[in-house]
């Protein structure tokens, strides 16, 4: 059966999302965005830690990020209409890191000038965290995002513009004419849909979807580990986040009160085969009991492995594929995407309906950008 659509978003994460509201936001008419799974947001963006941070070292990302931290700050009408609770909880961060003469952070001079950080821990948020990082910062506009209630927001807003969302719609194949130019999907349920631009948002699976166009993608996959447990101490699950670059390593609370931690792990994975390394849970237990004793012991509840798709310039790739008149990409948020969301969609929106304008942004978002170049570490079967 032949689909017909003037935009056809692949993914229904944050990326995914996020550009169907923002193209909504502008008008858009025949968006239509297909996800293989039979809720929105269940892969990469329902497994990670919710964290809003601007201190990002790229600083096309970083620009992203500290538009998105102020629409998070004051969403607009459409998505606090469609909020099933308060999208973000503003409970600061507090970021650990350098060493003693090491120079300040790329970040700083950005946060700086955006009123965003301050130097050194405010009394009333000095905890008896051990940090490695010998300097810190407080981000007081930083905090947690309810990822959830965000998903949620996105598609009521997309939803009420007119965009039609069809879940439990994998896309198996992208089909092309005679002259190899890309004129849109065929999904596992026998459709096949054409469309005027072809926006591939799918998280972690950048690479197979890449790879049946002949081209690598200039990314890769990883996985990331986060642990949940709960203190036996007092403790203040409204605590800000604290996050330790020297030492790899964050925690915060969440508001089911569970306590939860990460090692910053990385290491490449292939989505389809998403394997738990039990190593990881003796090293963040050991963690714990060197930085966090004031918090008592932990009693440790549970697990789960996030999957993100990162650059080598840890910038997203928003750009039309090369060679191709209808394909566009908005992927590679990696482990950003909740931070960029709200930034992201606007941004990519501008791109997809007006390509042909150019700006020092949209260089660093595109496809085949210098700093992006990288070796495969796994070859994907093509879809």
């Amino acid at each position: 059966m032949l689909q017909r659509a003037e935009t056809l978003i692949v993914g229904g994460g944050v990326a995914g999302l996020a550009t169907a509201w923002g193209l909504a936001q502008r008008g858009a008419q025949g968006v239509h965005l297909l996800e293989r799974e039979s809720r929105l947001g269940f892969w990469s963006s329902g497994r990670n830690a919710g964290i809003l941070r601007t201190a990002i070292h790229a600083p096309a990302t970083r620009q992203i990020a500290l538009t998105s931290a102020r629409t998070f700050a004051d969403p607009p009408p459409e998505l606090r209409a469609h909020a099933p609770e308060p999208l973000f909880d503003p409970i600061g961060l507090l970021l650990f890191e350098g060493h003693a003469g090491s120079p300040d952070p790329m970040w700083l001079a950005d946060l700086q000038a955006a009123g965003a950080v301050q130097a050194g821990a405010p009394a009333e948020f000095e905890s008896a965290y051990v940090a490695e990082g010998a300097r810190a910062w407080w981000l007081p506009g930083a905090g947690r995002v309810q990822v959830d209630a965000l998903i949620e927001a996105l598609r009521g807003a997309a939803l009420e513009a007119g965009v039609q969302i069809h879940t439990q719609a994998q896309v198996e194949s992208l089909w092309k004419d005679g002259a190899g130019q890309v004129q849109g999907v065929h999904t596992a349920n026998g459709e096949r849909w054409e469309a005027e631009r072809i926006v591939l948002a799918p998280g972690a699976w950048v690479q197979p979807f890449a790879q049946s166009l002949g081209l690598p993608f200039p990314a890769r996959t990883t996985r990331r580990h986060l642990f949940f447990a709960v203190p036996t101490a007092a403790w203040n699950p409204e605590a800000p986040v604290i996050w330790d670059d020297a030492a790899g390593f964050y925690f915060l609370g969440t508001r089911q009160g569970e306590l939860l931690l990460s090692l910053c792990d990385g290491d490449d994975a292939d989505p389809d085969h998403l394997i738990a390394d039990p190593m990881l849970a003796r090293l963040v237990q050991r963690r714990a009991r060197a930085s966090l004793g004031f918090l008592g012991p932990l009693d440790w509840r549970r697990s789960l492995v996030g999957i993100r798709t990162v650059s080598e310039d840890d910038v997203p790739v928003i750009d039309r594929h090369p060679g191709q008149e209808r394909l566009f990409w908005v992927a590679a948020l990696g482990g950003h995407g909740v931070t960029l969301s709200l930034g992201l969609g606007p941004l990519a929106a501008e791109i997809l309906l007006e390509p042909e304008r150019t700006s020092p942004l949209r260089a660093a978002l595109a496809f085949d950008h210098p700093d992006r170049q990288v070796q495969l570490v796994r070859n994907y079967a093509p879809l």
